[in-house]
């Protein structure tokens, strides 16, 4: 299994632990913040949902459901349309929607028992799912299903005009997570709360409807208010990868420039050797100049005229190590941005962590 992979279903298995919601007893909480009044569903339909159903009450349940999915589909946009009157309604609200999505690592996980009010906000808070194709033709996405190894897909949408279709998505393994962010939250809600049929919200919907309400302008709007906050979203995202990338750069150019500090002291570090090697052999053969005229085996002026020689060595010398020191360094920075103290500076600290270091 892929490392995203296994991240994402730790993430889903993290909100299916215990208690999901964590809401406040009575309501559920929107994506926005919103608090909504829930209604607990009463004894007897306890006591029903545990009672076996019979062979035709399967068969009508299963006929309802593909109903359903055929109600949730077709009134995809008209359900967008409404979408404040949905969020403001509990029983709107979880609405169950049969459509089931997966992937094939995962199986359904995250995507359990959707409802009207989890797709709504699904729509609204994940990229790509509110789509305008090149012929400006708007769909929706409304089950996701593929592989969250290789990414292949082929999810499903609606368009405007009713006509569904398979759409492939970039990103697969982030819609996963974007709709089991959403769905997960309110698993406790559906098992305890009273939920419209989707009939029923369609009924609902028709009957309030004064018929003054411009749906396409409300469309048009979720719409445009969809494609800013997906800008929006692409803008953040590419702030942070600028940002991770800026940090890169800094520590690749920091890392670059210690590594030419590094070899540049290196170079100097032999050469200072050579030439504290040298002078120590001409100081030892001014000794020996002074030896000799002390036991008259030179003269004066053979003394000076040797002695002379070993000094304007010495000086040659120390004028070739500061010529490395503070010429060469152009070399390795020529836009003169490292003085020699700063490299030595940085060499001294090195060696003392690494001390600490050995010491620990």
């Amino acid at each position: 299994m892929a490392r995203e992979d296994i991240s994402i279903m730790a993430v889903v298995d993290l909100n299916n632990t215990g208690k999901p919601d964590n809401f406040p007893k009575g309501k559920i909480i929107l994506a926005d913040g919103r608090l909504v009044d829930c209604y607990p569903r009463n004894v007897a339909s306890k006591s029903d949902d545990n009672e076996k159903p019979t062979a035709a009450e399967l068969s009508a349940r299963k006929r309802e459901q593909e109903l359903d999915e055929e109600r949730f589909v077709n009134n995809a946009f008209y359900f967008l349309a409404h979408k404040e009157r949905i969020l403001t309604d509990s029983r709107m609200f979880l609405c169950p929607v049969p459509i089931r999505s997966g992937l094939s690592l995962s199986g359904n996980s995250g995507f359990q028992n959707p409802t009207l009010g989890v797709y709504l906000q699904w729509w609204a808070t994940c990229p790509d799912v509110m789509r305008t194709d090149k012929k400006g033709r708007r769909s929706l996405v409304y089950q996701i299903s593929g592989s969250n190894l290789t990414g292949d897909n082929h999810c499903k949408e609606v368009r405007e005009d009713g006509k569904t279709g398979y759409v492939s998505l970039n990103h697969i393994s982030q819609h996963w997570r974007a709709f089991a962010k959403v769905n997960v939250p309110y698993t406790e809600a559906k098992a305890i709360y009273q939920a419209y049929s989707l009939r029923q919200v369609l009924e609902i919907l028709d009957h309030e409807d004064s018929g003054d309400m411009d749906y396409a302008k409300t469309i048009d709007d979720a719409f445009f208010t969809h494609a800013i906050d997906t800008l929006n979203a692409k803008v953040q995202d590419l702030e942070h990868r600028n940002a991770e990338l800026d940090e890169w750069c800094r520590k690749a150019l920091n890392e670059l420039r210690e590594e030419k500090m590094l070899r540049f002291y290196a170079g100097y570090r032999l050469l200072k050797m050579q030439t504290d090697f040298e002078l120590e052999m001409l100081q030892k053969r001014k000794r020996d100049l002074k030896t000799a005229l002390h036991d008259k085996e030179l003269t004066e002026a053979g003394y000076q005229h040797y002695l002379l020689a070993v000094n304007d060595r010495v000086k040659e010398i120390e004028q070739e190590l500061s010529d490395f020191k503070f010429k060469e360094i152009l070399k390795v920075f020529p836009d003169n941005d490292v003085a020699f103290y700063q490299i030595q500076s940085f060499i001294d600290t090195r060696n003392e962590n690494n001390a600490e270091k050995n010491h620990q």
